[in-house]
């Protein structure tokens, strides 16, 4: 198993790869945007060419990057989408939001107190769909997606600090604590 490590002081994500004999040896690093104060990852095949890409939140640079995977720990260049001045986005996770077949990305802003999400269109390209406020009284710091009730639809969680609350439904984001 291979490891990818968001690296918060010197601002860029380094891929490990696992030799024969389980020892890792650094592959590649990339280099984020100065002041991005990299806070989370995830790594998932957002282009269905079944290689895995990594997508990277930057809180201090108000964005996220895409970079896509070209094979044997290797990435092309990063592509970036912003996500809101001065929203500090925290948390990222990914999954098929609109059930299309393609992966969706949701960011967690820590400042802003929001949502937003982009559709992937299986082409490494995504369109930001836009901006959900919950009307959070706490800032999220951690998200996951997951079918939590086995309603068949996706549901979000969002933690804040000692605070977890499931959005429900994507169109209305109807808040329920736990």
């Amino acid at each position: 198993m291979d490891i990818v490590v968001a690296n918060f002081n010197n601002e860029t994500v380094s891929v490990l790869l696992r030799k024969d004999r389980g020892a890792l040896n650094i592959t590649n690093t990339f280099a984020a945007a100065t002041g991005s104060l990299l806070r989370s990852f995830f790594v998932v095949d957002v282009n269905n060419d079944t290689l895995l890409d990594i997508i990277v939140c930057n809180y201090g640079t108000d964005n996220i990057n895409v970079l896509i995977g070209l094979g044997k720990g290797t990435f092309g260049s990063k592509i970036t989408y912003p996500v809101g001045l001065e929203t500090h986005p925290g948390s990222i996770t990914v999954d098929d939001l609109n059930k299309d077949g393609q992966m969706d990305i949701i960011v967690a802003n820590y400042e802003t107190k929001n949502l937003v999400t982009f559709l992937g269109s299986g082409n490494e390209n995504f369109e930001n769909l836009g901006t959900y406020s919950a009307r959070f009284d706490f800032a999220p710091s951690i998200i996951a997606v997951g079918n939590f009730n086995n309603d068949g639809r996706l549901e979000i969680l969002i933690c804040g600090y000692y605070i977890i609350k499931f959005a429900v439904s994507f169109s209305s984001l109807t808040m329920l604590s736990c």
